[in-house]
């Protein structure tokens, strides 16, 4: 049996970890960001929803680029750090080796960074919804095997709304394929 749960919450799991790279005050900044999704494939699409006042969204507001950036668990304290302090008080810009393309920070730890460009935006109370673009992808040599993408051994984060980080990392089956049960 379901019981109601004391206020509306978005209960979709897993909610992947991202870092998203911007400057501020002319340095790199990471922020932590929860509320990423796929939207398309082709083309590649990406939401993204932002509290208006993040130090990152002056840098968006201008630019409408900014990058996606996928970190392992092995990165959790840096992670956690970059969401719990705010680019506006605190000079992040030493936490991450970055790489620059087209002068958007990316993180070089994390095997998946994407740089993405606004092409919708809606703003909702003090969220800003983004829907991107993604222009570039680049992802680690160790994740294509045979000219494939081979993901199993990404240990990207997932953040829980139990408020609590997780490990992704174990595939089940292949996508249109495990239900294909011919009768």
């Amino acid at each position: 049996m379901k019981v109601q749960t004391k206020r509306p919450l978005p209960l979709l799991q897993p909610v992947p970890i991202c870092l998203v790279g911007t400057m501020v005050k002319e340095r790199p900044n990471f922020t932590t960001i929860g509320d990423v999704a796929v939207a398309g494939i082709q083309p590649a699409l990406i939401m993204i929803s932002i509290h208006s006042n993040h130090a990152c969204m002056e840098f968006i507001n201008t630019h409408k680029q900014f990058s996606i950036n996928v970190p392992t668990t092995d990165m959790i304290k840096k992670v956690d750090y970059a969401g719990i302090y705010s680019g506006h008080s605190v000079d992040k810009s030493s936490l991450f080796e970055t790489t620059f393309v087209g002068g958007i920070p990316t993180v070089n730890a994390c095997p998946i960074s994407l740089i993405v460009k606004e092409v919708k935006r809606i703003q909702i109370e003090h969220r800003v919804i983004l829907v991107c673009k993604v222009t570039e992808s680049y992802i680690n040599e160790s994740l294509v095997r045979d000219g494939t993408l081979k993901l199993d051994s990404l240990s990207s984060i997932a953040y829980g709304l139990d408020n609590r980080y997780y490990e992704i990392g174990v595939g089940i089956g292949t996508g249109y394929q495990v239900g294909n049960i011919k009768q």
